[in-house]
């Protein structure tokens, strides 16, 4: 199994954190707020045995009738019978209610990604330039084809993870096509590309150990 980095384990704790706040709080402004009452409660027992409540909340849904809805999620607050509270509804969706508690969790996390991640972004820039130097010197050089660059996309809340360049090199002692893939960059570097070839520092015998040389492009960009 792969090792993950601590500079991914940042950025993924951002992505999780940017995540998590967006689907506690994207129906806020999509959804029609109404004003609902706790008239009941829904009591459960947690994984250690604890007492756990949701609240039942009664409101009038889209087509004017009297609807009861509970959430998902329980907390070990006991909710007051009569208390008001905002459902938010929209036809054909299910109706949320809106809590901090989840919204808290996920600035939360993402806070601490955005904590550690320039810290990592250094210590890996730092390690990157060290290796490049080393292979540069006992290593081989192969000058490899531009082939494009990926933008890799989220698969839970399609956000923009980074940009990947990938490049191609015909082995001539191998007769074999290999592929080169660069480290994550936070910028589209498309325009900035204007050469054909890009230089890869290899270990000697080993093509799988390597770092891609893109020194030439800024280390950040306002291009999108």
């Amino acid at each position: 199994m792969k090792k993950i980095s601590s500079y991914s384990l940042a950025f993924l704790f951002v992505a999780i954190g940017c995540g998590i706040v967006y689907y506690n709080t994207y129906f806020l402004f999509t959804y029609e707020r109404v004003k609902g009452v706790v008239v009941d409660m829904k009591i459960s027992r947690g994984s250690e045995g604890e007492t756990m409540y949701a609240p039942v909340v009664g409101y009038r849904g889209v087509d004017g009738e009297e609807q009861r809805m509970t959430p998902h999620s329980s907390t070990s607050w006991r909710p007051k019978i009569g208390s008001e509270k905002f459902v938010y509804i929209r036809e054909g969706a299910e109706p949320r209610l809106f809590g901090v508690l989840f919204p808290v969790i996920g600035v939360f996390f993402a806070g601490v990604g955005l904590i550690f991640l320039p810290f990592w972004t250094r210590v890996f820039d730092a390690r990157r330039r060290r290796k490049m130097q080393q292979l540069r010197r006992s290593g081989d050089i192969l000058d490899t084809d531009f082939v494009s660059v990926e933008k890799q996309i989220h698969s839970k809340n399609n956000t923009t993870l980074g940009f990947i360049v990938h490049t191609q090199y015909h082995d001539v002692s191998s007769g074999l096509m290999r592929t080169f893939a660069s480290h994550r960059l936070q910028y589209d570097p498309t325009d900035l590309i204007a050469q054909d070839k890009i230089k890869v520092y290899t270990k000697r015998g080993d093509r799988t150990d390597y770092v891609m040389d893109l020194t030439f492009l800024p280390k950040h960009s306002n291009r999108k």
